[in-house]
């Protein structure tokens, strides 16, 4: 996703002589913080708002809500047929392999 994409750029203040508040976002910790952003330059990693920072890069992504239900079964899906596995002999495991 292209507007997430923004979120992962290390912090850049950028060119110029401004001396302005903005926010990034710092994937490593799932959090916004303000940092000074001299006016000119910098990349997309670089909010007016705290608020704007957080709806757009904060985990989760509106991918993994839209999808919730989906994930959650294919995890309980590979939990089950894990669980499974491990209750079976080698023989029956090599068994249903073929």
């Amino acid at each position: 996703n292209q507007t997430r994409r923004k979120c992962w750029n290390e912090v850049n203040n950028g060119r110029g002589r401004e001396h302005l508040t903005r926010w990034y976002y710092d994937y490593t910790e799932n959090r916004c913080y303000s940092f000074i952003f001299n006016g000119r330059g910098g990349n997309r990693n670089n909010f007016i708002y705290r608020d704007e920072c957080l709806e757009e890069c904060r985990y989760p992504t509106q991918y993994f809500v839209h999808w919730r239900t989906q994930i959650l079964n294919q995890i309980k899906s590979y939990r089950s047929n894990r669980a499974m596995k491990k209750g079976k002999s080698k023989t029956e495991q090599l068994e249903s392999k073929v």
